[in-house]
């Protein structure tokens, strides 16, 4: 693989040639001044001593460590959408019974939404969400 005049660097009074670190700086977007590791194509600092987890437990840890909160689960995402659906099925109930004159909710519906369009389909929806 040919290297350009960018990527090569020479070190020790231009005895040691080397690749550049390939990061760059969000701010100013100019290149890392630092050699990069051997095989590598960044520095230390930008990522390149860094393996991650290797065995199973080490990569359990490093998911467990990473969940800051419980918002972006699976499970909270699917509950998040099925109340969203609900709210989306009371809010069609309201227009069909005349509870409501306000402007509709616009936008994409929550996966699971059905819509209701009749009051037996309102009716329907009461007695399915009812809880002895």
């Amino acid at each position: 693989m040919e290297l350009g005049n960018e990527d090569v660097m020479f070190l020790a009074g231009n005895r040691i040639r080397c690749r550049r670190c390939s990061a760059r700086s969000k701010r100013t977007k100019l290149r890392c001044g630092a050699p990069a590791m051997r095989g590598k194509k960044a520095c230390a600092t930008h990522g390149s001593k860094s393996t991650g987890p290797r065995t199973e437990q080490g990569k359990a840890n490093s998911a467990k460590a990473n969940l800051k909160n419980g918002k972006y689960t699976k499970q909270a995402q699917t509950e998040h959408s099925e109340a969203s659906a609900q709210l989306s099925q009371l809010e069609d109930a309201m227009y069909l019974l005349g509870m409501s004159d306000a402007p509709r909710c616009t936008g994409r519906k929550a996966k699971g939404y059905t819509p209701i369009t009749s009051v037996d389909g309102v009716r329907t929806m009461l007695i399915g969400t009812k809880t002895d």
